[in-house]
């Protein structure tokens, strides 16, 4: 499983360094890297990679240190997604709040040629969830190119990937405020209210899935920690097993010495006088 999530980590993070590496001329005038897509896999694909790899290589090498930092890791991750939880349940408000905040900055973004991954992003999930804004196509209103002061033919309009047509129609947008059959034409809810709406709908099932992970996360713990126990138990017989060895090996090479050594004839000639019987 943990080898499963390293592929994974290591998938993430190459998109996300392909994107900026065909980004690299866009990136050195990038000023707010929290809505680009590419910044968000390249964290998160890194973040991914190190956890996974401590863990692999602690159990691989059977590394105390490397388990450590794994199991610490993941049970970091374990308390977030806790917090978080209850967070999200108990300031709900709030939550929702921030959320329209940033879709209403990405909004602001949209158009421009250094987020040009941002709107192809806010473009799928219009199209996919079939939804316009972020609470209502009123939003668009806040992008220079889409508000009615602006000096263009998308005035007063949204962009395509609001229309209810499944074939793309880049112009279908243009001036639909003005258009007594917009509420036909486009997806006026927005795009938070129809996540908020299908995540309360679906509650189950999140829910299980959500207890699915944090069990699997506490069997990794569990796993990592009893790995641990056990190299350290084995760390401690093997070092039983050389310290006597090495006992053993100095008294025989003591006794090898002192045969060898110009005292032995003494030694014997004393030992056959004091105790005939072992003499000759």
């Amino acid at each position: 499983m943990n080898t499963l999530f390293w592929l994974v980590s290591v998938l993430i993070l190459a998109i996300g360094i392909y994107i900026l590496t065909e980004k690299k001329t866009v990136y050195t005038q990038l000023s707010d890297a929290t809505l680009d897509p590419a910044a968000l896999f390249v964290c998160f694909g890194a973040i991914l990679f190190l956890i996974t790899f401590c863990g692999c290589i602690g159990a691989l090498r059977e590394n105390v240190c490397f388990l450590t930092i794994y199991a610490v890791a993941i049970g970091l991750i374990f308390a977030i997604e806790i917090a978080a939880g209850v967070l999200a349940f108990t300031m709900q408000a709030k939550l929702e709040e921030a959320v329209d905040n940033k879709l209403k900055q990405a909004i602001l973004k949209y158009r421009e040629s250094k987020f040009q991954d941002l709107q192809l992003l806010i473009d799928t999930a219009q199209k996919e969830l079939k939804c316009c804004g972020s609470r209502s196509y009123k939003d668009w209103r806040l992008n220079l190119y889409f508000n009615c002061s602006a000096p263009s033919p998308e005035a007063c309009g949204v962009p395509f990937s609001c229309c209810r047509t499944d074939t793309i129609n880049r112009q279908c947008g243009f001036e639909i405020e003005t258009n007594p059959d917009k509420f036909t034409v486009i997806y006026t809810n927005g795009c938070l209210n129809v996540a908020k709406q299908w995540l309360l709908s679906n509650l189950l099932g999140v829910g299980i899935a959500s207890l699915v992970i944090l069990i699997l996360q506490i069997v990794a713990i569990c796993l990592a920690t009893g790995l641990k126990s056990d190299i350290k138990v084995l760390q401690k017989r093997n070092k039983r097993i050389a310290k006597a060895e090495a006992q053993d090996q100095r008294r025989i090479w003591t006794k090898e010495n002192l045969e060898h050594s110009h005292f032995m004839p003494v030694w014997l000639t004393i030992k056959a006088t004091l105790y005939p019987k072992f003499g000759g």
